[in-house]
């Protein structure tokens, strides 16, 4: 067990700082070992587990002066080696993290400041082979550590999948959206020819959404220029122009350095500033000169997608259309009568599920009730960086952070 105290708190806001400020903020003292771990980690690493947590923490608005963990080994199978699992405890909460070492590079995967894991106080070979999989082989049996039934479908070479910085307990939580109406309409539009998917398997670091919305804007307006903004080799572009997933990959490696994309001791994700500055820095580097409007309000976002200007949105609090409606929403009946709109949703929410996306079309919703009272639904269809598209429920869900960036020529 070791325990560690924060030196000071420095009064600032976390989103607008760079790296190097936040380091010179927060420094480390007073750590008592109690026990070690089966896997000591080096005092470097200890000290940027404790920063993580003390950082995480202050974002979830939790002030952390001290708190006491322990270590533990995780695993990406039983025979890898993966990282460290944290179990730590202070007096305004619990929680735990996963932290894998990756490359020598330590990267938050998980973190939770409301419960203990699901490995807790629990015996077995801790294996973690993708995000909230929890498995605890004993006795050479494989074990879902929630509930601590055995599970038949694990494999030992199962590898975890690193698409987000960290991920917590409140995320794609199903939710149903039911509208009583006796008559409706709806106006919809989307760009045509928009490439909204991209599979590129980058490495660890550099495989985040913020830089994979990054590439489908570039794409998006290198296509748009007929390919004079990049000036790419037809070896880098398919039949519809355009960019393959090779070269995309080189150009998602670039945009994450360009925003400073796991600013905080290799994470924190991407500011939604930096990601605006990022891409306008990249496009810059071809000659090609932007125009930004921040904080969009829904009109402003319907009006730059009509104009051939997709958006980018941050949010932390955001609905998604789910199941069948991933590319469609129902159809509004004709002439008055009792109808029902239905949409099913993932919801997700908290600052560590922050996710950055592009909206390239939109779909407003008004309905009328039986009393003839007004409903607005807001939609924005978007590519979710995930590799599909779906429909963003304005109406619903809370943006922090938005930007329209027009490119044109010098």
């Amino acid at each position: 067990m070791f325990k560690v105290k924060h030196k000071f708190i420095n009064i600032f806001v976390v989103l607008i700082l760079i790296l190097s400020s936040v380091l010179a903020a927060f420094t480390i003292k007073n750590v008592t070992v109690f026990a070690s771990a089966a896997q000591e980690p080096h005092q470097s690493d200890r000290d940027k587990i404790e920063n993580i947590i003390f950082e995480m923490a202050k974002q979830d608005n939790l002030y952390l002066d001290e708190f006491s963990y322990s270590i533990e080994d995780i695993h990406i199978s039983d025979v890898k080696w993966g990282g460290y699992l944290i179990e730590f405890c202070a007096i305004e909460c619990i929680g735990y993290s996963i932290i894998f070492k990756i490359n020598d590079t330590l990267k938050l995967i998980e973190i939770n400041f409301e419960n203990h894991s699901p490995y807790f106080k629990k015996d077995g070979i801790r294996m973690y082979p993708s995000l909230g999989y929890y498995i605890l082989k004993i006795d050479n049996h494989y074990y879902d550590a929630t509930t601590m039934e055995i599970t038949e479908d694990y494999s030992e070479t199962d590898l975890p999948t690193f698409y987000a910085a960290c991920s917590s307990d409140k995320t794609d939580v199903p939710v149903t959206r039911e509208i009583s109406y006796s008559e409706g309409s709806c106006v919809s539009y989307e760009l045509r020819r928009f490439q909204d998917k991209y599979y590129c398997q980058l490495n660890s670091d550099s495989n985040n959404c913020a830089n994979t919305a990054g590439l489908i804007l570039v794409n998006y307006w290198n296509k748009k220029f007929k390919n004079n903004l990049l000036k790419l080799s037809d070896n880098d572009l398919n039949d519809e122009g355009d960019i393959v997933n090779s070269k995309g990959g080189e150009i998602m490696s670039v945009l994450y350095d360009y925003m400073k994309t796991n600013w905080f001791l290799g994470v924190g994700g991407t500011l939604p500033s930096d990601c605006y500055d990022g891409f306008t820095k990249y496009i810059n580097s071809y000659g090609y000169k932007t125009e930004k409007e921040t904080d969009l309000n829904y009109q402003r976002m319907v009006s730059n997608i009509s104009d051939g200007i997709p958006v980018i949105i941050v949010s932390q609090d955001y609905y998604f259309s789910s199941g069948n409606t991933d590319r469609n929403l129902p159809p509004i009946e004709p002439g008055p009568g009792n109808y029902k709109f239905t949409v099913e949703y993932s919801h997700s929410y908290g600052v560590k599920n922050a996710h950055t996306f592009i909206g390239y079309g939109y779909a407003s919703y008004f309905f009328y009730n039986s009393k003839g009272e007004g409903i607005l639904e807001q939609f924005i269809k978007i590519a979710t960086g995930w590799g599909s598209s779906c429909y963003y429920n304005l109406s619903l869900s809370k943006s922090f952070s938005s930007a329209a960036i027009k490119v044109y020529k010098g």
